[in-house]
């Protein structure tokens, strides 16, 4: 009997929560401009300014401390997953190089 009554109290908290919050309503419409930085489209001033950013620098000019360059490189050389990516690869070349399945990159 107390384990139905457990189940029962159970079953409807849950059922009660679903009616917590309200739906969601979208606002009609959204300030845009400004938040994201696109230097490709041209059409905010950081187009001009900003050529040069984080994301397109290379990694050998954002750390210039020769250990850590040292221990990044080890890093990208002994990185499991990377060789494993490429043993697959190297797998399944021959099978994508078939004159039917023109698919692998070369």
């Amino acid at each position: 009997m107390k384990k139905h009554l457990i189940y029962i109290i159970g079953c409807s908290a849950l059922l009660a929560s679903c009616n917590l919050y309200k739906s969601y309503e979208r606002p009609a419409e959204l300030p845009l401009d400004g938040l994201y930085r696109d230097t490709i489209a041209g059409n905010t001033a950081l187009s001009e300014t900003d050529t040069l950013n984080f994301g397109t620098m290379p990694w050998r000019e954002v750390f210039t401390d020769a250990r850590l360059q040292s221990l990044i490189e080890k890093a990208l050389t002994n990185n499991a997953d990377m060789q494993k990516a490429e043993l697959t690869y190297r797998r399944h070349k021959p099978d994508c190089q078939l004159p039917a399945f023109p698919i692998c990159p070369p």
